[in-house]
């Protein structure tokens, strides 16, 4: 597996707990620097403009909220993003 680079700072939004510690932990293990985990996308979007966020991996519902905002947000900003999630590739409406 190749490592990321060093510190690459990398935006979890998980609102899962196990999830989220295990997703953190592996990430660290790569070398990256986790910036949250955050649960809510009101969390999310309040850190974006104050951390640097090399990539972002973000859960689809965040409680019953869906975190598009966020994926808008980073589209706008040009970071790279993947969804994590158990939803199929058809269900999601983002585009």
């Amino acid at each position: 597996m190749n490592e990321m680079p060093a510190s690459c700072p990398v935006l979890l939004v998980e609102d899962d707990l196990l999830i989220a510690m295990d997703v953190e932990a592996l990430l660290k293990d790569l070398g990256c620097t986790v910036v949250g985990p955050l649960t809510s996308v009101k969390a999310a979007l309040e850190v974006i403009p104050t951390q640097p966020i090399d990539a972002a991996l973000l859960d689809i519902n965040l409680n019953n909220e869906l975190v598009f905002p966020v994926a808008d947000t980073l589209a706008r900003l040009e970071v790279p993003f993947v969804f994590v999630t158990s939803c199929s590739r058809a269900s999601i409406p983002w585009q």
